[in-house]
């Protein structure tokens, strides 16, 4: 899947750029690892909140 992010700020950007760099991976890379980490948080938090309603 494809996805377009657009009218990101520059600001944005570049620190994205440089917190990609940090971690010796490209632009697309970091923020795919971004997205994991985000989507993997969240789906533990769900099924946390799940547990505690039970």
């Amino acid at each position: 899947m494809n996805l377009w992010i657009r009218d990101l700020d520059d600001e944005t950007i570049r620190e994205l750029e440089e917190q990609a760099a940090e971690n010796n991976r490209s632009l697309e890379e970091e923020l795919k690892a971004i997205l994991d980490e985000t989507a993997e948080r969240s789906a533990r938090t769900r099924v946390n909140g799940a547990r505690k309603a039970r």
